[in-house]
């Protein structure tokens, strides 16, 4: 079997797990998408992925009342001028292409980024202490053999699979931290006046919009049948 038919039997399987949980809702396929400008002293990147009233236009947040469902997970860095948005392309790893060397920024040392690690915590439950980012980096075999290449970007090609999966409500804390190791003389800022270097974090999955309440009262009773001790049985007098 295909990698891309099993995703596809993945894929299946979710929707019909969501249709179950969620019988008032319809769980449609989409995204959520934050992006965070590199600085040459910080070594620590997090997002939440959450609606405040602060997302750029290229971005996509979780309003307070959703519930997203994330499978799959990818981190990219991306170069594009502050006042052309959208306008980039993103990158499975430092692309020369994309990230020239000038005086002030040396390209290797956006590898950083993928020797790093990822945790993630919703509420209090840490899903992921210490995820590597090493898996998210992907050197696409054309780029071998060509001078100049942008990231092959096949729409699953640079996500990974996430197990277990991520339970976003916007009604939670969801908190994404990426920490670099931080050598120095680190140079991964944009020296180019009006040009912004970033790290974006990305997730595929099925959101389910104004499902957080559901899914709250879903885990409540999740919560109530844990601590409920079983029946005990009694011989019929």
């Amino acid at each position: 079997m295909s990698a891309r038919s099993m995703k596809t039997q993945r894929d299946r399987a979710l929707l019909n797990l969501l249709r179950q949980q969620f019988p008032n809702q319809n769980p449609t396929k989409s995204f959520l998408k934050q992006e965070v400008v590199l600085r040459n002293q910080q070594n620590t990147y997090t997002v939440d992925f959450n609606d405040d009233n602060t997302q750029k236009l290229t971005e996509r947040r979780l309003n307070r009342q959703d519930f997203f469902c994330a499978s799959e997970f990818g981190i990219f860095l991306l170069r594009e001028p502050a006042n052309q948005l959208g306008t980039g392309v993103l990158q499975t790893f430092p692309n020369l292409t994309n990230f020239p060397a000038v005086a002030g920024f040396t390209p290797a040392h956006l590898e950083l980024i993928y020797n790093a690690i990822m945790r993630v915590q919703i509420q209090n439950n840490v899903v992921y202490s210490a995820l590597d980012t090493l898996r998210f980096r992907q050197v696409p075999q054309t780029f071998q053999s060509a001078v100049n290449s942008n990231s092959q970007f096949e729409y699953e090609y640079p996500f990974m699979e996430l197990e277990p999966m991520l339970r976003l409500s916007g009604a939670r804390k969801n908190t994404f931290t990426l920490e670099i190791p931080l050598i120095t003389g680190v140079q991964i800022e944009s020296v180019t006046a009006g040009t912004d270097n970033k790290l974006v974090f990305y997730a595929g999955g099925y959101l389910i919009e104004g499902g957080a309440t559901e899914e709250s009262n879903r885990e409540k009773a999740m919560v109530r049948r844990r601590n409920t001790p079983a029946l005990q049985q009694t011989n019929p007098s």
